[in-house]
């Protein structure tokens, strides 16, 4: 998701512009963009790795155009507003499925 466990913090000063902070953050999630953070980064231990800013800043991002940007992050909202619904819903049938399970394994409850 949203979250990263660095030893260093960094912190992104996007132009509303030019960028949307929503679509930086899934380039940043993407796959490819992680392997080639991974490459630039430095360090003795998988677990120890840094990355300087020099390093950073020779990251080549696909930036889209401004309106692009904004058709995919109401697309990306879209799609995780459907994952919330699904989410919801599938923990409610589990817990009503459970509950049935409850009632029909009861030996106190009528047949």
């Amino acid at each position: 998701g949203n979250t990263l466990l660095p030893d260093k913090l960094w912190r992104l000063v996007l132009r509303p512009s030019v960028v949307e902070a929503p679509y930086v953050n899934s380039l940043l999630q993407m796959l490819s963009v992680r392997r080639a953070l991974g490459t630039l980064s430095s360090g003795t231990s998988d677990s120890m790795r840094n990355i300087s800013q020099a390093k950073l800043l020779e990251l080549v991002l696909p930036i889209a155009s401004i309106e692009d940007q904004r058709r995919f992050v109401g697309k990306r909202d879209a799609v995780e507003s459907i994952l919330r619904q699904q989410s919801a819903s599938l923990h409610k049938a589990t817990a009503t499925f459970d509950s049935l399970l409850a009632q029909a394994f009861d030996p106190a409850a009528p047949l």
